[in-house]
């Protein structure tokens, strides 16, 4: 059975309703780099919250949040709600 790897770029609240808007929003490539460098003998999910909304109730093993300083509150949160799930 695979490691679930649940790869997260969180963003401020503030910058979520531009994925609200009907605009062309560019991921990072760096969630893709790490996906894709990612040995096979884990499951990779990848959520950039500026594109999509993160799923908690998703059975992560382990979380791995990606995130520059003017986020670093938002990564906060998501770290917590991960680790009261017993997430690493």
């Amino acid at each position: 059975m695979k490691t679930k790897l649940y790869i997260i770029s969180p963003c401020r609240a503030e910058d979520i309703w531009r994925k609200r808007r009907a605009t062309f929003v560019l991921p990072q490539m760096s969630l893709a780099i790490l996906a894709a460098l990612t040995p096979d003998r884990f499951e990779v999910k990848v959520t950039d919250e500026l594109v999509d909304d993160i799923d908690f109730a998703f059975p992560a093993d382990l979380v791995a949040i990606s995130t520059n300083s003017s986020n670093a509150g938002r990564a906060y949160e998501v770290s917590a709600r991960s680790e009261t799930k017993g997430q690493r």
